[in-house]
């Protein structure tokens, strides 16, 4: 699965994602801007290493992990291209990236997420995305995704090309309320509402 999830900032993308995760049999959690709590969190690479055992069970189930950098410019994504490195060599697991439009745009995108949506699948790497901007997605992640999720937009240029990208009118992304949600999956669009945590 290669999934975008797209909104302003406030009305339930991280929520979504929170939601998400008790599903994900492994999952490895870029957390950008410190949205999400656990357990297992860590702040540096040598950590998250650790705690995956340097993958001796080649990504076995049950591995959960966020990890926030700490000490760095929270655009730089220099730690966003290891968690895509990683979870390449690792296999088997979902890797989710909250607000990838801060390292993007859509003509531009670090090599090692670049390799990720190219490639994920042959590792069984699921991949996640958060953005705000859907003009700031890059076009080689959007023409890959098999899911959107969209949240609350107003900027005409994003319901545009969320619309031009789906193949249907998208003004009623600019009536949701926060935490309501539409869901396109392969054609089929559905409404949702996420649950508070």
């Amino acid at each position: 699965m290669l999934c975008v999830v797209l909104g302003k900032r406030g009305q339930g993308k991280s929520t979504w994602i929170k939601n998400t995760l008790p599903a994900l049999p492994s999952f490895l959690l870029y957390d950008t801007l410190g949205e999400h709590q656990g357990a297992n969190y860590f702040n540096r690479p040598e950590e998250v290493l650790k705690y995956f055992g340097n993958f001796p069970d080649y990504g076995a189930p049950g591995y959960k992990a966020i990890f926030r950098p700490r000490g760095i410019a929270w655009r730089d994504a220099e730690p966003m291209e290891w968690c895509c490195r990683f979870s390449y060599a690792l296999g088997n697991l979902a890797l989710i990236i909250e607000e990838v439009d801060a390292f993007t745009g859509a003509n531009m995108y670090p090599r090692a997420l670049g390799d990720m949506i190219n490639f994920g699948r042959h590792r069984n790497v699921d991949l996640i995305v958060s953005a705000r901007r859907a003009a700031l997605v890059p076009r080689l992640l959007t023409s890959q995704a098999s899911d959107f999720v969209l949240f609350n937009m107003t900027e005409v240029r994003d319901i545009k090309w969320v619309g031009e990208t789906l193949g249907e009118s998208m003004d009623r992304l600019r009536d949701l309320q926060r935490g309501q949600f539409l869901r396109w999956t392969s054609g089929e669009i559905t409404q949702g509402e996420t649950s508070p945590q």
